[in-house]
């Protein structure tokens, strides 16, 4: 069953062993070869946000996320860390836009037009957002707080425009990767 769920994670990603091995922090014969199975098993559930559970059901899996922590002192800047793992993650058959984003507000009634209340500080820390595309592919790529953040858009989703945990995120231009 973990041999189809890896095969799963890495037709939906387009990954090779290669690219799945760096993306668990192990050695592509440790994948191939099944050697550590826990260890395998705690790395999927670790990085895609999955349980035990989606890993030994024959379901297909949830849509993925994933949450890499990153070491940022290898890199000249932000700006080149952002550049080099996106170019690290996805290749030739991508194609990579970048978004713009807005935090949704919440609605508030008429009534509490009149309370006093405390206004809702919707600053937070500017960091790019980038659409990663292939067929039917669509993945969400954040950096935040020194993490990549990976999350799987439903296939139907309109990729012009589109809301995800209560951010809105509209496609700008398109990114060359050399």
């Amino acid at each position: 069953m973990l041999k189809q769920k890896l095969e799963e994670i890495k037709n939906r990603l387009s990954l090779s062993d290669k690219e799945l091995a760096l993306l668990l922090d192990l050695k592509t014969n440790i994948i191939v070869n099944f050697l550590e199975k826990n260890l395998i098993v705690s790395k999927i559930i670790e990085i895609f946000d999955l349980t035990e559970k989606d890993l030994e059901t024959s379901s297909s899996l949830p849509l993925l996320k994933i949450s890499k922590p990153l070491d940022l002192k290898k890199y000249k800047n932000k700006i080149n860390a952002y550049n080099e793992i996106i170019k690290g993650h996805y290749k030739k058959d991508w194609n990579i836009f970048v978004l713009s984003k807005i935090k949704l507000k919440k609605r508030i009634s008429l009534l509490s037009l009149f309370k006093k209340q405390k206004r809702e500080n919707n600053n937070y820390e500017f960091t790019p957002s980038f659409l990663a595309v292939n067929g039917k592919s669509k993945m969400l790529i954040n950096f935040k707080e020194n993490t990549l953040n990976i999350i799987e858009l439903n296939n139907n989703i309109n990729e012009d425009l589109f809301v995800v945990e209560n951010i809105r995120y509209r496609k700008r231009n398109k990114v060359k990767i050399n």
